[in-house]
């Protein structure tokens, strides 16, 4: 019979010649890469004043849109960055609005 520490190094090394594997699978970690590559485009395009802070965006909007701003994205696009929103007026009616971030103007509503 086998001592319990040669099971214990048998198991031991059974388990560590075992190839690490990624507990996300390659395209979750490439999504993770991309999003922090959009992150760091945008903040780089931010401060070389290529579009326009969130708050003075968001303060267009909601003056324009006559409502709450509950929701928010900055997407780049082929036309440029923009944001999304999501508002909610006083009577509870939900719009969606993409303006651009370049200049703070509405470019759709629905």
């Amino acid at each position: 019979m086998k001592s319990p520490l040669t099971i214990f190094a048998v198991c031991a090394a059974v388990f560590f010649s075992q190839p690490a594997t990624s507990a996300e699978p390659a395209s979750a970690v490439q999504d993770i890469a991309s999003k922090d590559d959009e992150h760091s485009a945008a903040l780089k395009a931010s401060r070389a004043g290529e579009i326009l802070p969130y708050d003075k965006v968001r303060r267009i909007a909601e003056k324009q849109l006559k409502a709450k701003v509950i929701g928010e994205r900055l997407r780049r696009t082929n036309n440029g960055w923009v944001y999304e929103f999501r508002a909610r007026t006083k009577k509870g009616r939900i719009i969606h609005a993409i303006y651009s971030a370049k200049n703070g103007k509405l470019i759709a509503r629905r």
